[in-house]
């Protein structure tokens, strides 16, 4: 979806109707099959991370007799990939324009700005992941228990330095709260329909 805020107004309505209405978890993944559009390699990728990241909480209520596990452990699949979705639709200046759009140009800038500021954080770790898995296959290693550890140290020990130096360009730059910016949104009618399949998935939760 082109526009932020339809975008974050869809995942509000199925997170909200697959959380509280565990039968229109079914409509929401369905909604997730038929608008991801990836290749069936990556849809395959993102439907097992979410079900192997469901699969703990889902273990611990299962062992102790809790009988709407399995129910749990579907609800959260589904939002797993709603949110897959989301994140992956996002380009950098989303956040910015929507909250300057929401709360204007001082606090919602500021807000804006750190959300950029994390996202773009989160891209880079992805990126060194990738990096560091690719110098493991280049020594004929993979990835396992020995290795697993020195990922995660050196992942957020760049993590941490690229934050500092991003805090110390911005107070450089004199900036202290607030500035200027003029949200930009393209609307696509694609964008609109999704939003009303999406109110019909929690019409009809609401109905049940």
């Amino acid at each position: 979806m082109s526009d932020v805020r339809l975008r974050v107004l869809t995942l509000l309505i199925l997170s909200v109707s697959v959380f509280f209405v565990p039968q229109t978890a079914v409509f929401g993944f369905i909604w997730w099959l038929i608008f991801s559009k990836q290749s069936l390699r990556v849809m395959a990728r993102e439907i097992l991370a979410a079900v192997l990241i469901s699969a703990f909480p889902t273990l611990i209520l299962l062992i102790s007799s809790d009988a709407s596990a399995l129910i749990y452990g579907g609800k959260t699949a589904v939002l797993l990939l709603l949110a897959f979705w989301f994140g992956r639709n996002c380009v950098p200046g989303d956040f910015q324009n929507l909250f300057v759009w929401l709360f204007g140009n001082r606090i919602g800038f500021d807000l804006g700005l750190a959300c950029e500021i994390f996202m773009m954080q989160i891209s880079l770790v992805f990126q060194d992941a990738k990096g560091y898995r690719a110098a493991l296959s280049q020594k004929n290693k993979r990835l396992g228990p020995r290795t697993i550890l020195p990922l995660a140290f050196g992942v957020l020990t760049l993590s941490i330095r690229r934050m500092k130096l991003s805090s110390k360009l911005l107070a450089r730059r004199g900036y202290v709260k607030g500035g200027t910016c003029k949200p930009v949104f393209y609307t696509e009618k694609a964008d609109v329909l999704r939003l009303v399949l999406a109110a019909g998935i929690f019409m009809f939760g609401i109905i049940l």
